[in-house]
């Protein structure tokens, strides 16, 4: 049986101009993407109130808005 450890957490999400950056042909965006819906898909429901705040939001970082509207539709209701 799993018991939480902490009742509260908050993903920060950079969304900077930096973010488009390239780590062995993958940007930061990218690969930031994937950690964050790789914990959205493994972490256990245990009753934790989380959060996932963003900054930057560089105009120049394409697909930001487009996967927290995404992820804000895979919300489970009652949230």
């Amino acid at each position: 049986m799993y018991v939480p450890k902490i009742d509260n957490f908050l993903i920060v999400f950079d969304a900077s101009i930096s973010m488009k950056n390239k780590i062995k042909e993958e940007t930061k965006l990218d690969i930031a993407k994937a950690i964050v819906d790789r914990i959205n898909q493994t972490i256990l429901e245990l009753g934790q109130t989380a959060g996932l705040r963003s900054f930057g939001h560089a105009p120049e970082v394409k697909g930001v808005y487009q996967f927290f509207y995404m992820e804000w539709q895979n919300i489970p209701p009652g949230i």
